[in-house]
């Protein structure tokens, strides 16, 4: 048996996320911690600058072990990106961002041997299934990486 809680948040990686994640966190004994911190809200223009993404990771990883330092952590990467209205068709200028960000957390996962759930690769097989909205998909796409 098992109990699971999600934590869902359209915000970013920022400090004032990490600590409410981490109070989140604290408050069960958690034996696993499957996460990503909302990559796609990253996006969004000044959320986060250029080659700060892996740095800001780094701060929300060490406040996830401070706060569940008994619990196996699962890093879930971010998803590719598709054009607005054109499923099946790669945003590349989002989609670059994606794959800088989601290479930044490699070093992160591999030091900290840190099992990665790729939905990013997963997901580059299946861009019929995105819904048309740029960000989100169909039902079945959301059962290939559940």
């Amino acid at each position: 048996m098992a109990n699971v809680d999600r934590w869902t948040t359209g915000a970013f990686v920022s400090d004032k996320m990490i600590g409410e994640m981490a109070t989140v966190v604290s408050s069960q004994p958690y034996q696993i911690v499957h996460f990503n911190e909302s990559g796609l809200h990253s996006l969004a223009d000044g959320r986060v600058p250029h080659g700060e993404y892996g740095v800001r990771i780094e701060k929300y990883l060490k406040a996830i072990k401070e706060a569940a330092p008994k619990a196996k952590l699962i890093w879930a990467t971010t998803t590719p990106v598709t054009v607005r209205g054109m499923t099946g068709v790669l945003d590349d200028t989002l989609t670059n961002i994606v794959v800088e960000h989601n290479a930044a957390t490699k070093p992160l996962t591999s030091t900290n041997h840190i099992q990665v759930d790729d939905h990013y690769t997963l997901m580059m097989g299946h861009l019929d299934l995105a819904i048309g909205d740029k960000f989100h998909w169909k039902s079945e796409g959301a059962k290939i990486w559940q």
